[in-house]
């Protein structure tokens, strides 16, 4: 019987912590849902979000 080794890679590539960290830190001094997080921080609402609840 062979055994498949687990392959190294593949999926997405973990967002910056600053980048996140900026856009909490933008969410809570500018009074804006998550939902309407600009894109410009390099993450998605629900990863910013996740991290936010990870981290607290």
């Amino acid at each position: 019987m062979r055994y498949r080794s687990a392959s190294k890679g593949g999926g997405r590539r973990r967002a910056d912590d600053r980048g996140v960290l900026a856009a909490i830190l933008f969410v809570a001094a500018s009074g804006c849902t998550w939902r309407q997080l600009p894109p410009v921080f390099g993450a998605s609402w629900q990863t910013v979000h996740r991290r936010f609840w990870q981290w607290t």
